[in-house]
């Protein structure tokens, strides 16, 4: 790998610690007993789950200190602390249901229980319907958190809770296109150590340069590839297969937007 491509992945991971960092910050400034969503990457939401239940777990709200809280944590696990659904399947109704008796427990070592729902840009809406009374009137010091990755929330749910964001726009490094057939066989075998929704981003970037450069219809191939890898979690070969045909053989991905849209 080139010391460019080296510095620039050096730069885009640079960028998501900064970005990560700061909406922990954000959070912990503004947030003591209110109910919250976070509008975050998929691969980033669990990190940020248990980041933010070891702070508002801890006896001193410092989180990672001497208290009993937190020396009960055991890697990612905590005796009050509860998280329900992943990135890729949001929790289901009977999930949703019953988290109303399981924050409702008295906490173990902690002065209240905290829950952490992921994927909630996927909920159905009789799982977001069920979280209405939850968030309006949470049992005790409960707090319940919602991480997503795109802000698709009932309003009346979004109105029950304080609204934090992953930092944009995107670092330039996202946006540098490989420019010969040599660089995007580079840029593949450096994806294939990432996970689909840090491609994600990278995709994001470049469908960025390209409105940016004016090429509105490589763009839009481009964009819905993007689609296609978020709602379909497609192979990552079929995914170099789809990029290297827009890219470097001229072949027209427009059928993809007819298929997603």
């Amino acid at each position: 790998m080139s010391k460019e491509n080296v510095a620039a992945s050096e730069e885009e991971q640079s960028y998501l610690q900064e970005s990560f960092i700061s909406i922990v910050a954000e959070v912990k400034h503004n947030i003591r007993d209110t109910n919250f969503a976070c509008i975050i990457p998929g691969f980033l939401q669990k990190k940020l789950a248990v980041e933010l239940g070891k702070y508002l777990l801890c006896e001193n709200r410092i989180g990672g200190d001497s208290c009993e809280s937190c020396t009960s944590w055991v890697g990612e696990s905590h005796p009050d602390f509860i998280v329900i659904g992943s990135p890729d399947k949001a929790p289901g109704i009977k999930e949703c249901m019953s988290l109303w008796e399981e924050i409702s427990l008295s906490p173990v070592v902690s002065n209240r229980r905290v829950a952490f729902l992921l994927g909630c840009d996927k909920l159905s809406l009789p799982a977001a319907n069920s979280l209405l009374k939850l968030t309006e009137e949470t049992p005790g010091e409960g707090v319940v958190a919602l991480l997503m990755e795109e802000e698709k929330i009932l309003p009346t749910l979004r109105s029950r809770l304080h609204i934090f964001r992953f930092k944009s726009p995107l670092p330039k490094a996202f946006e540098n296109i490989p420019k010969s057939k040599e660089d995007f066989l580079k840029w593949l075998k450096s994806a294939s150590k990432m996970e689909n929704n840090e491609i994600l981003l990278v995709l994001s970037g470049w469908v960025s340069a390209l409105m940016g450069n004016g090429e509105f219809r490589k763009a839009a191939n481009l964009e819905a590839v993007r689609v296609l890898v978020e709602k379909y979690n497609v192979p990552k070969e079929m995914l170099e297969d789809l990029l290297y045909a827009e890219l470097w053989e001229g072949y027209s991905l427009e059928f993809l937007s007819d298929v997603l849209w």
